[in-house]
């Protein structure tokens, strides 16, 4: 598990760098089978800048996490949580083919 920790430590000083608000970012793990999700949480202010142009910079951050987890044989997912919304990459599926998500109150953003 000190992989996985280092992980985190690695994810929460990129997001804390990115930041406007470093206080208010959170990282938190949980396991789904033996997969590590680290749900990352940062204030509303600072969410396009998380996500970067076209998703480019959580694109990036979670490829290089996911290298990171590889070295060690693990496996690492990176989602973004969005005040009251929890965003995970396939929720951006036109589901009802009417441009809306399935869910309601979602956002939809592509990245």
């Amino acid at each position: 598990m000190e992989a996985v920790q280092g992980i985190e430590d690695f994810i929460n000083y990129v997001v804390a760098t990115l930041a406007g608000r470093p206080e208010s970012a959170q990282i938190t793990r949980r396991e789904v089978g033996i997969k590590h999700i680290f749900d990352v949480k940062v204030d509303d202010e600072d969410v396009p800048r998380l996500l970067g142009r076209s998703g480019n910079t959580v694109t990036a951050l979670r490829n290089l996490a996911i290298a990171a987890a590889e070295r060690d044989g693990l496996d690492v997912g990176l989602e973004v949580v969005e005040e009251g919304n929890f965003r995970h990459r396939d929720d951006d599926r036109d589901l009802r083919g009417d441009g809306r998500s399935q869910q309601p109150g979602r956002r939809q953003r592509r990245f």
